[in-house]
């Protein structure tokens, strides 16, 4: 996940060749990136899930734990399954260190564009999901309220939009990572130590 172009660089030429040298491989999927996503949105579903038992147990609307659980483990899973997405996008369009509002409205754009996309996969896969769980369970999942769609999809979309951001910044952390140690590696010294450059003349039985 690196950018290209010059754009979304470290700032210096070192970083320039870095990002430069990272886009060269092309795009690939960062598992380290994703590892620690999951890592965040696990803890993240764990607090909701007990948070929502507990609330329930407590007078607040009370809900079937099962249920909690099924909830916030099919949207983790989601989340993390189209998290390439978002690093696909960074990588693609990366954040442009012009200080273009054009350029930087582009970017805005298109990765609002990606962010709705991964909106809609991620609420058609978690409803999915739940419906298996449900079905599961001798019972149905409907995803809407009182009949109504648009509520809990607007209620789904403003969420993904923090989460594609969220994950679109850790991406970019690790890409700029990686394009550090890359520039690092572009100006280190050689370990191979300089061949001698003298040349030998004889005169004689003298060696100069």
């Amino acid at each position: 996940m690196t950018s290209g172009d010059g754009s979304g660089t470290s700032g210096g030429k070192g970083g320039t060749s870095g990002w430069r040298a990272l886009r060269r491989g092309g795009w690939r999927i960062e598992w380290p990136a994703i590892l620690f996503i999951a890592v965040v949105a696990s803890v993240v579903a764990i607090i909701n899930a007990t948070s929502a038992i507990m609330e329930g147990e407590t007078g607040g609307p009370p809900i079937d734990a099962r249920a909690s659980w099924l909830y916030e483990i099919s949207s983790v899973v989601m989340v993390v399954v189209l998290s390439p997405i978002a690093g696909w996008m960074v990588w693609k369009v990366p954040p442009p260190i012009e200080a273009s509002t054009r350029m930087w409205a582009r970017a805005a754009l298109l990765h609002l564009a990606a962010a709705c996309v991964f909106s809609v996969l991620h609420i058609a896969g978690m409803v999915a999901l739940r419906k298996l769980g449900y079905a599961a369970a001798g019972s149905t999942y409907v995803f809407a309220y009182d009949g109504d769609l648009v509520l809990p999809f607007v209620y789904e979309w403003r969420k993904d939009v923090l989460t594609y951001a969220s994950n679109a910044t850790w991406f970019w952390v690790f890409g700029f990572w990686q394009a550090q140690k890359a520039a690092q590696a572009l100006v280190a010294p050689s370990d191979t130590p300089a061949q001698d450059q003298r040349i030998e003349i004889r005169d004689g039985g003298r060696v100069t």
